[in-house]
């Protein structure tokens, strides 16, 4: 789970967006429920079609909430 939120923390930092597809790919084939369900909060950004800038913003205030 550390190596799949460095993976994403490097994502938002190079903003590759099209590296987060596979990222949640494989993320959703390990079925970690906690990772899961962040990833199809994901996806729901992304389907509305949100800059990146709100899904980077998004992912640390909830990274920050921890």
């Amino acid at each position: 789970m550390v190596e799949l939120v460095g993976k994403f923390k490097e994502i938002l930092k190079s903003k590759e967006v099209e590296m987060l597809e596979g990222w949640m790919v494989e993320t959703n084939s390990l079925e970690i429920r906690v990772i899961g369900r962040f990833v199809r909060d994901i996806k729901r950004i992304m389907y509305r079609r949100s800059k990146f800038q709100l899904l980077k913003a998004k992912a640390l205030l909830l990274e920050g909430a921890r």
